[in-house]
């Protein structure tokens, strides 16, 4: 079968308010590419891609106000890049049974974000430590039940707690 690729040519978003449920039960696998990734402007996100199944790769350039739901039930998700977090005030739910997500860029995030049940390792888990933001008041970064919860040391924790962040492993 050919790969459902969602491509900037195809649709520009930027300047676009609310993308909530705009691609909800897709059939699309790749929203976007690493070299042609979509351009948002700060939509709300909500349910934007929940119950996306065949959803592998997200690539975006930009930031969402609201990313509740956005990759629920979005089973098959492995990368989400480019997406800045800085200006969202709900990240509830964001990554609920994405089993299969080993990558996830969280820039500047500083509400809570919940990555339990994922496929994360050790170095997936540095990442999104590196990236998120000073946490907005008592936040909770949840990192439980992936391949490398275990593999994180103290060190590791302490990058998110020295940014505000009550980090569970």
């Amino acid at each position: 079968s050919n790969m459902v690729i969602f491509k900037n040519d195809f649709v520009n978003l930027n300047g676009v308010t609310n993308v909530q449920s705009m691609f909800r039960t897709s059939k699309i696998q790749s929203f976007g590419t690493p070299d042609d990734p979509i351009v948002l402007g700060t939509p709300s996100m909500n349910f934007m891609f929940y119950q996306s199944f065949n959803l592998t790769s997200v690539f975006i350039s930009g930031g969402s106000t609201i990313t509740s739901q956005a990759f629920r039930d979005a089973k098959a998700l492995t990368i989400i890049s480019g997406l800045d977090f800085g200006s969202s005030t709900n990240n509830g739910s964001t990554f609920l049974t994405c089993y299969s997500l080993t990558y996830c860029d969280v820039d500047n995030a500083t509400r809570a974000l919940d990555f339990s049940d994922c496929n994360f390792s050790r170095e997936g888990f540095l990442h999104i430590l590196n990236g998120i933001g000073t946490a907005s008041g008592a936040q909770t970064l949840d990192l439980s039940n992936n391949p490398g919860s275990g593999d994180l040391t103290a060190g590791d924790i302490l990058i998110g707690t020295n940014k505000g962040w009550t980090v569970l492993n």
